[in-house]
């Protein structure tokens, strides 16, 4: 789906790049369109990243309980 949506954006670029002749005008929009664009995923990014850290530490931590708690049962 994100492959397709690029592909559609890249066709709309070129399209609208000849239809206001490659203008100075297009060229700062659609760089300060992809310059807000980029700002933007990298936020997203870090915040999915973050999520994933934080789910993966949760997961480890319980592995270390739940390995402490044998190791008390195997003293036993």
């Amino acid at each position: 789906m994100t492959f397709v949506l690029a592909i559609i954006s890249i066709v709309v670029w070129l399209i609208t790049g000849s239809f206001f002749d490659f203008s100075d005008t297009w060229q700062l929009v659609i760089n300060a369109a992809t310059t807000i664009v980029t700002f933007i995923m990298v936020f997203i990014i870090q915040n999915t990243q973050n999520r994933d850290t934080e789910a993966i530490q949760v997961k480890l931590d319980e592995l270390i309980r739940v390995t402490k708690k044998r190791e008390t049962l195997c003293l036993i």
